[in-house]
């Protein structure tokens, strides 16, 4: 079933007010039948989300293991979004999912790609990961 179509959840957790408006915008207008949610704030989380993405702006919230979250031992899948270093092995390394820097342009794809299985990271942090 195509992705667009699905029940599912896509959680933005920021506290950037105009960074989540752009991003809402524009999960809305590329999957039209899901479940947008905006927090900024951890307890916000469902326990049980099986079917959620998480956005999760690194810019502007804290870390998620102060507050007892690991994202790899959650069900949701993770994307960290607003990152500034293209070449760290980081967000791969803590469980996430996915990744997109400053440009938005690739983040309905990389939603895409992680709500079907996939992962989403720049090419040359999947090579420095297989040669790590």
């Amino acid at each position: 079933m195509e992705f667009s179509t699905q029940h599912f959840v896509v959680h933005l957790l920021s506290r950037d007010n105009s960074y989540s408006r752009v991003i809402r915008d524009l999960i809305k207008v590329s999957f039209p039948y899901v479940n947008f949610v905006n927090s900024d704030r951890f307890t916000q989380l469902d326990e049980n989300s099986l079917n959620s993405i998480i956005l999760f702006d690194v810019q502007t919230m804290p870390c998620p293991k102060r507050y007892g979250i690991a994202p790899n031992e959650r069900d949701e899948k993770w994307i960290a979004v607003n990152v500034s270093s293209q070449t760290s092995l980081e967000w791969l390394e803590k469980g996430y999912s996915g990744q997109i820097c400053h440009g938005l342009e690739l983040l309905p794809k990389a939603v895409s790609a992680v709500a079907n299985g996939d992962v989403w990271f720049p090419r040359h942090i999947l090579n420095k990961a297989i040669h790590h």
